[in-house]
């Protein structure tokens, strides 16, 4: 249950990445990184995004009406079929998580987002956000590889098999 600024009780880590949502459209928040963290996850063990969580673990959710939560839904998908090699859409779960107040009753139109990226079928697979730019996961980052860095990445992935 995800209760107005409550501390979650996990670390951004290798599995978990908080974003926090500013401005009065959570959609071009969405928008700007999802397929970041969701292709950095897939080359790694996968991974969740929770939308609505600060970076010091509180939640704060955002607001959204059925209207813009399909809309996000269809942009998110839009987003990760831009991830290079393609996977079927149904391999993500994206999960919209109602907020509550102190006094544990849902606050209307208040969520949570979570972007559920589960591991790789293939694990010699590479995956490239817009089919360009190499992501992994670190212990709670993000890292965009870059020049010998992917070259060391795939030698590794094909290895480790």
């Amino acid at each position: 249950m995800y209760k107005i600024d409550n501390t979650l009780n996990i670390l951004e880590d290798q599995e978990y990445e908080f974003k926090e949502i500013k401005g009065g459209n959570p959609n071009n928040s969405i928008k700007s990184n999802v397929a970041v963290y969701a292709t950095a996850f897939l080359n790694n063990q996968g991974g969740r995004i929770l939308y609505g969580i600060t970076d010091d673990r509180k939640v704060k959710g955002f607001t959204a009406n059925a209207s813009q939560i399909d809309e996000i839904k269809k942009d998110i998908y839009n987003c990760l079929r831009e991830i290079q090699p393609k996977i079927s859409a149904n391999h993500y779960q994206i999960e919209f998580h109602s907020v509550y107040d102190k006094d544990s009753q849902v606050v209307e139109n208040l969520y949570v987002l979570e972007v559920v990226v589960p591991p790789s079928f293939d694990k010699r697979a590479v995956y490239f956000e817009n089919g360009k730019n190499l992501y992994i996961r670190l212990d709670g980052v993000k890292h965009q590889l870059k020049g010998t860095e992917i070259t060391s990445f795939i030698q590794g992935k094909l290895l480790e098999v």
